[in-house]
C-alpha cells in the first residue's frame, strides 16, 4: 500500500469532518437522527483534548479518545467514528493503534456495524469483546 497522507485534524477541518461523519451515519444502521452541531461539538472536544484524537486523510478520518472504564483505572482507547472510502481505513487504524499505545492504553476498542468492517478488524487481530443490543424506545 502506498503511503497515506494523514494528519491531526484542526478546527478548520470541521466542515469536511462533519460531512464525512454524516456520510458514515447515512450507511450505519442506526435509528437516530444525525445532528451536525452535536457532531461538530464532539469532534471539536476531541481535537482540543490531550486525551482525544482526530486524524484526517483523503477519503477518511478516525476519532477516538483514551479514557478509563467504570471498573478499572487502566487506560483504554475508544474509537468514536472510523469512516473511510478506500484503503486509507487501514492506515487510520494503524495510526490510531500507535497513538493509543503511546498514551498507555491497555486495550484498543472499535465498534463495527457490518460484516465488512468486522472482517477488517478480525484481519487486524481484533476479536469480539462485547455485543451492543439496541431497541427503539
Amino acid at each position: 500500500m502506498a503511503d497515506v497522507l494523514m494528519r491531526p485534524a484542526t478546527l478548520q477541518d470541521m466542515p469536511e469532518l462533519v460531512g464525512m461523519a454524516e456520510a458514515f451515519a447515512s450507511v450505519a444502521e442506526r435509528p437516530l437522527t444525525f445532528d451536525r452541531s452535536r457532531t461538530a461539538g464532539v469532534l471539536a472536544s476531541l481535537i482540543t483534548s490531550p486525551d482525544g484524537l482526530v486524524l484526517i486523510a483523503a477519503g477518511g478520518f478516525i476519532a477516538a479518545q483514551v479514557t478509563t472504564t467504570n471498573m478499572s483505572r487502566e487506560r483504554i482507547a475508544v474509537e468514536h467514528c472510523w469512516y473511510f472510502r478506500s484503503a486509507v481505513g487501514l492506515a487510520l487504524l494503524r495510526a490510531y493503534e500507535a497513538w493509543a499505545r503511546e498514551r498507555g492504553a491497555k486495550l484498543i476498542r472499535f465498534t463495527s456495524f457490518n460484516e465488512r468492517v468486522a472482517a477488517i478488524l478480525r484481519q487486524a487481530g481484533y476479536e469480539p469483546a462485547e455485543q451492543v443490543w439496541a431497541k427503539a424506545a
